[in-house]
């Protein structure tokens, strides 16, 4: 909380969560909607609020949007894994 309201008292455009850095993949989908959803109380409109949703699959992926749009975010970005190994993600786990 602290470091969102130090960025946006210092001008920043927007927050952006859950981007392709970091261990965003290794939290679940409730996980990421109640992250949404405290920042987005947190920013309270002072700037957009980005959310990364790209996930292993199509249907998590939009699933997941849908589900942060609902949350408040302003907008979504949808990134590949590409630094993922294919064995790591959920949905392709079970076939490999």
């Amino acid at each position: 909380e602290k470091l969102i309201n130090h960025l946006i008292e210092h001008g920043v455009n927007g927050i952006f969560i859950l981007g392709s850095n970091g261990e965003f993949h290794v939290i679940d989908e409730d996980e990421k909607i109640e992250m949404t959803k405290r920042v987005v109380e947190i920013v309270n409109k002072r700037v957009p609020v980005y959310v990364g949703t790209g996930c292993c699959s199509t249907r998590a992926t939009v699933r997941l949007s849908q589900k942060v749009e609902a949350a408040g975010a302003d907008a979504i970005v949808v990134s590949n894994h590409g630094g993922r190994v294919l064995d790591q993600c959920p949905a392709t786990a079970e076939v490999l």
